[in-house]
């Protein structure tokens, strides 16, 4: 079973998905300067930092970031978010 652990702030969300029960780290991240200009994310996977630029113009739009890049790097393979 893969865990989700958040943390979001007022303009930045922290995240680690761990493989439980071994309690594994899959990957880990910030996405900063939420709301603001010049918003940028940094995944960590396989002990590999990638640094991302994007506008992120609410939590939302950070969320739905890190959904894709989950499916996108093979961590999961598909989740649905509704409104």
């Amino acid at each position: 079973m893969k865990v989700l652990s958040v943390n979001a702030g007022s303009s930045s969300l922290k995240f680690q998905m761990y493989e439980m029960p071994e309690e594994k780290v899959l990957i880990s991240g910030v996405f900063e300067r939420i709301g603001l200009d010049g918003g940028m994310y940094t995944l960590k996977i396989n002990g590999e930092k990638i640094k991302k630029e994007k506008e992120l113009k609410d939590h939302n739009v950070a969320v739905q970031t890190l959904i894709d890049e989950l499916i996108a790097n093979n961590i999961i393979k598909s989740f649905f978010l509704s409104n």
